[in-house]
């Protein structure tokens, strides 16, 4: 289950210039919506691969992005609380097992081993028990309990000063008649 960040955003500033675009208010504020949407998107994706060590293109793939419509003023970003496979965090074979890199440090999986599925899915896994069986996947931090922790405090507030501007922004231009 993802986690989601709501954020209330007060109007009563804009009411006035919303109402004076009539038919093109709702225009404005999903298009703010959108931009702010997108901004708290690429904040979050700096903010969590910079705590957990992982390039951007990875930590990307673990967000949902819904944007807004005039029909729907209603934009989130979901945040997957799956955990990554430690592949991800540079995991390389060794004699000794599997070593990884976390923020705080190198790790190692003693007797672990990498493979590749037929799926093409590669993972970090280990035995567990004196036979060949059971075989279970390694995982690192989930990347939704990283956002919870350290990022979503400091995006909500600077979602409010997003939306404003973007708001301010997209009402200036549909006012001069370009949208």
């Amino acid at each position: 289950m993802p986690i989601r960040v709501e954020v209330l955003v007060d109007m009563r500033a804009a009411q006035q210039e919303l109402r004076e675009l009539a038919d093109k208010a709702p225009l404005a504020v999903a298009r703010a919506l959108n931009k702010t949407i997108r901004s708290v998107q690429t904040q979050t994706v700096r903010a969590i691969a910079a705590d957990v060590g992982l390039a951007q293109k990875d930590v990307r793939k673990g967000l949902t992005l819904e944007l807004a419509t005039r029909q729907r003023l209603l934009a989130r970003l979901a945040v997957s609380t799956r955990r990554i496979g430690l592949h991800a965090f540079r995991a390389r074979q060794t004699k000794r097992g599997v070593t990884y890199k976390l923020p705080g440090g190198r790790g190692r999986v003693p007797s672990g081993f990498i493979a590749r599925m037929k799926s093409g899915h590669v993972g970090v896994f280990k035995r567990w028990g004196p036979k060949r069986l059971p075989i279970t996947e390694l995982r690192g931090p989930s990347l939704g309990r990283v956002f919870e922790s350290k990022v979503a405090q400091v995006l909500k507030q600077s979602v409010r000063q997003l939306f404003d501007k973007y708001l301010a922004h997209e009402i200036d231009f549909l006012r001069r008649g370009r949208g």
